[in-house]
């Protein structure tokens, strides 16, 4: 087979429609520059089609804090963003993401803290990866709760409120007895 049928048949092999495939082993022509020429195309064409298999989905958990969710996942490879969804089943499919992350690059792990929840209810949070060659499949969805808002705490002074006997102060109680202020016994 001649060098142009040859490349004429590596090309034609691309165009073949189904899962995207690595090129191994680029055609070898009878010159070494035409060859250095195809391995160099090859690489280019690797590297512009991406990865052959899908993307995996990050790992995702989540933690409990008053009135929010901290939603924590593993860094995907060359991930460069993340949309984090919020549902209210474990089987309903992710609509709008709540967020959207950048990727933490040199990182093991990323997150996003959801607030504003005034309630309990559980809630279920899943992690879509993206890269500059498309999306992940949404990651399995993980259950997550606030927890509930701690009521206003209001300080107790230690210092009495009246010290002239009236009123009380710490402990309350009401006059000094013996000063002509309460009853004489």
């Amino acid at each position: 087979m001649e060098a142009g049928q040859r490349w004429t048949e590596f090309t034609r092999w691309n165009q073949l429609p189904g899962p995207k495939q690595r090129w191994i082993n680029p055609p070898q022509f009878g010159d070494s520059v035409t060859s250095d020429w195809a391995t160099w195309l090859t690489n280019a064409i690797n590297d512009l089609q991406g990865p052959t298999k899908g993307l995996s989905p990050p790992q995702v958990t989540t933690i409990s804090h008053p009135g929010a969710v901290h939603v924590v996942w593993n860094e995907v490879n060359q991930a460069t963003s993340y949309s984090a969804y919020e549902t209210s089943s474990a089987i309903s499919p992710p609509g709008v993401p709540f967020a959207t992350v950048a990727a933490n690059v040199g990182a093991q792990a990323n997150g996003v803290m959801r607030f504003n929840l005034n309630d309990t209810t559980v809630r279920y949070y899943s992690v879509v990866a993206i890269t500059q060659w498309g999306r992940s499949q949404p990651s399995v969805a993980v259950p997550g709760a606030a927890l509930a808002v701690a009521a206003t705490v209001i300080p107790v002074s230690q210092t009495p409120v009246n010290q002239n006997g009236v009123g009380g102060g710490v402990g309350g109680g009401g006059g000094l007895f013996g000063r002509g202020q309460g009853p004489n016994f």
